[in-house]
This record gives C-alpha cells, structure tokens and sequence, in this order.
C-alpha cells in the first residue's frame, strides 16, 4: 500500500475526495486509473471508520483546486474539495 499512501503535505493544503470504498483492491485500481490519466491520487485510511478514501492532490490554494476539481469532473469524476 506504500505507493499509494499521501505525499508529504504543508499545513493547510487542500485535498480533493473522490470515494470512500469498502474494498482495497476497488481503491487501488481507482488511483491506477487516475495516476494514468496524471491525476496525482492516493489512498488513506481513517482511524474514524474501515473505509479506503481515494483522494487527490495536495493542492497549495482554492484556485488550483477548484482547477483541479473540474478536470477531474471532465474525467467523469466527482470530487468534494476537503482541508
């Protein structure tokens, strides 16, 4: 899981959250899929529930995210912006 875990983040950048899923081997091939289409995504776990959360990013400011956000729409997409 190591390729897909989060790159290193600043405080305060934005994420965008396109799935949380059940299943790892789902999770994984979502971020295959978007790191083909140079989307750069990631899987995270939450101590909260048992879910792998797809996400994309870090992006540095709203801008670049809602840039982002809506290329990611055009893929077919959909992602809610997260801090």
């Amino acid at each position: 899981l190591k390729k897909y875990g989060p790159p290193a983040m600043k405080r305060g950048s934005i994420i965008l959250q396109l799935a949380a899923l059940s299943k790892e081997s789902d999770a994984l091939s979502m971020v295959d899929e978007l790191n083909r289409k140079h989307f750069p995504s990631f899987v995270i776990t939450s101590a909260s529930d048992t879910l792998y959360h797809v996400q994309v990013g870090p992006y540095s400011d709203m801008p670049s995210a809602e840039k982002a956000k809506a290329a990611l729409g055009d893929a077919g997409f959909k992602a809610i912006i997260k801090r």
